[in-house]
């Protein structure tokens, strides 16, 4: 329902219920005597009434409703001058309201109240309902500011320029909305803007609160100075600045100055408002200096002045000329891919996306633009677009017809760009990885395993091809595959890989003892050249990696494993145990475990070398081979085989 349904007599809970319907009610509930009870439909509709401004109030009133809530008070609807409320429970479900002057009604609501403060609150009453406001125009508003009880920034600024600041707004369509007090004194003020009856214009509040009310009963609304003209006093002539001319600080929107209805311009010579838009074109077209933000409290300001007339131009479609400044209009892109301004755009326009100076924009676009669908966008038909989209030009060889294929459905081939479902993949004798057409496969291509099932993958020749240990041929450039202890090629995911002294060794299994003497070997021949490498003697650096490096080795069964790196869950089983030994270290005189295959070839190492002086820090040199005698997981004719 409407809120003019309101206006009307609703004297039934059915009638009030429809024309309630969809309206925002703020309280339903009200707090009386410590307990909490839900509002009669009666009362919702009075409360509806205040709050939708049904109901006109002023601040007198608005006291009453406080201190007396259940009554309603109001201005009558009838008669301002009176006042009207709502007796009792039956006139409120008869939708009758008593109408009296608010003097009987305070002397009825306080029985103790003085004369002359009812008077008093009549006379405030009355002002209210009467919209009494005083407007000061011309250079009466600067002498104002000076005399006003509300204090101003822009007060008495005279000395500064030997111009008031205020005398600004000595122009048409200016003034200032001013209360008094008891003595005479401004102790309200607002300046507002009026650049017809339909647009009022309050821009900000000082002072007592009542100057808002009353306005606002007048039709002022919150709003800026966009548009207006001010008196423009110039203090000196024009310099690199600009022209230094007189200015306030100007408020706006109910607050500070903002570059929403705050900057000025010098426009043909006159001093005016303009918008954001406006200040962002001037901007971007003569500069920044040719307008400027009135945000400053010192009494003047500089600006370039400038024509209106740079600021016409002439409608793409139409020819018409046009100003910029007063209407935006719209830019077009025409069929030679030019960007142009029109008035207005024709229905039969459409926008599209435009690649313009490496970003992309959005454009109303002439039906002769060529266009493309991309992703159910539309874009303008540009190379440079194609490619911001990862779109490539397909080989002409086989697609004469279709030009640009996107990354997701294109692959760069031999001869050109290609559809990925016409190709496949192919791997150079170089081992390099390109794309060829279906057309082209023949004999001496060797066809290789594919990773992917909608792919297809051949090898230029045998070279690189290898065959894995169940029979598939893969080239070892784009397959991933290793080579196994046993000899044997494999998918790196399906080998079980470990590490022993920085060296990765992978295996078809779990290393068992049948698997320890080839092992063995290869683990030895690795470390010989990591010792070989280390620049030092065999014998220290056997010394040193035992006694310093494995001191946070792998711990396995209670006992510290040193020639490990890592030691992985897959190789604690009974057969990788095989390959460990314990021995003494005379250094610590503790039991510790080794892992075979290094100890073996550090003795071997340590044999071939001559005998050197024993680092300092070890009192007692160990002797690599003496591990043999110690108890150790494996049989006495395994150890023996391995030494």
């Amino acid at each position: 329902m409407s809120l003019e349904a309101l206006k009307g007599k609703i004297d039934s809970a059915e009638a009030y219920a429809k024309v309630a319907e969809g309206l925002y009610i703020p309280a339903t509930c009200w707090t009386e005597f410590g307990k909490n009870y839900k509002l009669p439909w009666w009362a919702l509709r009075e409360t509806l009434r205040v709050n939708h401004g049904i109901y006109k109030s002023t601040e007198v009133l608005d006291k009453v409703r406080e201190d007396f809530p259940h009554i309603f008070a109001h201005v009558s609807i009838d008669d301002p001058q009176y006042v009207a409320y709502t007796p009792d429970a039956e006139a409120g479900r008869r939708d009758k309201q008593i109408k009296l002057s608010l003097g009987r009604l305070l002397m009825k609501l306080y029985p103790t109240l003085p004369d002359h403060i009812i008077q008093e609150e009549v006379a405030e009453h009355l002002g209210d309902i009467n919209n009494e406001v005083e407007f000061i125009s011309g250079e009466d508003i600067a002498k104002s500011y000076d005399e006003a009880a509300v204090t101003s920034c822009m007060a008495n600024k005279t000395w500064v320029t030997g111009f008031h600041a205020c005398l600004m707004y000595d122009a048409p369509n200016i003034r200032m909305a001013v209360l008094r007090d008891k003595s005479g004194k401004i102790n309200a003020r607002c300046m507002v803007y009026e650049p017809s009856e339909n647009d009022k214009r309050a821009i900000r509040f000082y002072g007592d609160p009542k100057l808002k009310r009353r306005l606002t009963n007048l039709g002022y609304k919150i709003g800026s100075w966009i548009g207006a003209k001010f008196r423009l006093i110039k203090l000196d002539d024009e310099t690199a600045d600009g022209i230094k001319f007189v200015a306030p600080y100007l408020d706006c929107n109910g607050g500070p100055g903002s570059y929403d209805g705050s900057s000025v311009a010098i426009l043909d010579g006159e001093l005016v408002c303009v918008t954001r838009r406006q200040r962002d074109l001037i901007t971007k077209a003569v500069g920044s200096n040719y307008v400027t933000l009135c945000g400053s409290t010192v009494g003047y300001n500089y600006v370039k002045p400038m024509s209106s007339e740079q600021f016409y131009v002439t409608c793409c479609l139409t020819g018409d000329r046009f100003s910029i400044l007063e209407e935006e209009g719209v830019e077009i892109m025409m069929p030679d891919l030019t960007i142009q301004r029109a008035r207005s755009i024709p229905e039969t326009y459409r926008s599209a996306r435009v690649r313009h100076q490496s970003m992309w924009a959005t454009y109303y676009i002439h039906p002769d633009v060529p266009t493309f669908e991309y992703m159910h966008s539309k874009y303008v038909e540009m190379p440079e677009a194609r490619a911001a989209l990862n779109m490539f030009t397909l080989d002409q060889a086989y697609y004469p017809s279709t030009v640009y294929g996107s990354r997701h459905d294109s692959v760069s081939g031999l001869t050109g760009r290609l559809l990925r479902e016409d190709s496949v993949v192919l791997i150079r004798d170089n081992g390099d990885k390109t794309y060829a057409h279906k057309s082209l496969v023949n004999k001496k291509w060797v066809k290789l395993h594919a990773t992917t099932r909608s792919e297809l993958v051949y090898s230029e020749s045998s070279i690189g091809v290898l065959k894995t240990n169940t029979g598939r041929k893969v080239h070892q450039s784009y397959h991933s595959v290793v080579r196994t202890i046993q000899g044997t090629v494999m998918f790196r995911r399906n080998a079980k890989m470990f590490t022993v002294m920085g060296e990765t060794f992978f295996s078809e299994g779990l290393v068992s003892a049948n698997d320890r003497s080839a092992f063995s070997a290869h683990v030895q021949e690795a470390l010989r050249e990591n010792v070989t490498n280390s620049g030092q003697t065999p014998y220290m650096f056997g010394l040193y990696q035992l006694a310093n490096n494995f001191g946070y080795g792998t711990l396995l069964d209670g006992v510290r494993v040193y020639g490990l790196s890592s030691l992985e869950e897959k190789l604690k089983t009974e057969g990788a145990q095989s390959l460990l030994m314990r021995f003494f270290d005379a250094t610590t005189g503790s039991v510790k475990m080794v892992f075979k295959p290094y100890l073996v070839a550090i003795s071997t190492l340590c044999a071939e070398a001559e005998a050197v002086e024993a680092p300092h820090y070890l009192t007692t040199p160990v002797d690599p081979t003496s591990a043999v005698e110690i108890p150790v997981v494996a049989t006495e004719e395994e150890i023996a085989e391995l030494v």
